[in-house]
């Protein structure tokens, strides 16, 4: 997950875990997040998706 001017905000390779709004243990502001999403599904397939995220506080 990006933010608007690039900076890795979250990122993971745990189904499990999602993102808080947190950045460096402080929430942030409302605003919209990118995102590229990578997947290998148990058949091998890749998955890629791209889009954005509106955080609303």
């Amino acid at each position: 997950m990006f933010d608007r001017w690039g900076e890795l905000i979250f990122e993971t390779t745990d189904i499990r875990k999602g993102w808080d709004g947190t950045y460096k243990g402080k929430l942030l502001d409302q605003a919209v997040f990118v995102y590229h999403l990578e997947a290998t599904c148990l058949n091998h397939q890749v998955y890629e998706k791209n889009g954005n995220i509106t955080l609303i506080r």
